[in-house]
């Protein structure tokens, strides 16, 4: 067994991660390079940062068309899609505040108004029922979408775009 691990071409572990080759007799070993480990694992943390970032975004959007279609009834917390990213809860905050400088919060509280905004605008849906598809209650929905839109929902849907507003038939009045 001992004999194995002196053979030139078998591999031994000279630290915890890092496994190189025994050298023969009289070769010389090459330099290492520790600038090199460092930007391939600088690299390799951007690139699993940018992946998550990603991912964290696709499943905002796929979960609120979720909610939205009814195929599912409960909102997920920031631990749920910490759990469906494989990643902790603290892990998911620092990664998402470094790819894009805020709180993942704020990113998953713009796209459930982005969401609600666009339903508001475009269908006839009673704000009550927008309010419902988002699992919130009308009346706590009415205060959240105020703070951040400053607006009622009822004042935003007045407000938009007459030419944007579905009719009876459901097409918008431009007729697309």
């Amino acid at each position: 067994m001992i004999t194995n691990l002196l053979h030139p071409k078998r591999f031994v572990f000279k630290f915890a991660h890092t496994v190189q080759p025994l050298q023969a007799p009289g070769e010389e070993r090459e330099p290492s390079r520790p600038g090199k480990m460092a930007e391939l694992k600088t690299n390799h943390n951007r690139e699993r940062r940018t992946e998550v970032t990603e991912c964290y975004f696709e499943l905002i959007d796929s979960h609120l068309e979720d909610l939205l279609s009814g195929r599912i009834d409960q909102m997920f917390e920031l631990g749920d899609i910490a759990d469906r990213l494989s990643i902790s809860q603290k892990h998911l905050i620092r990664i998402v505040k470094e790819a894009r400088g805020n709180h993942p919060c704020h990113f998953y509280v713009q796209a459930i108004l982005e969401k609600s905004k666009h339903l508001i605008a475009t269908t006839r849906l009673p704000i009550s029922e927008i309010a419902h598809r988002l699992t919130y209650d009308p009346s706590n929905f009415t205060k959240f979408f105020k703070k951040y839109v400053g607006v009622t929902p009822s004042k935003y849907r007045d407000q938009a775009d007459p030419l944007y507003m579905p009719t009876s038939l459901g097409q918008t009045r431009d007729g697309q």
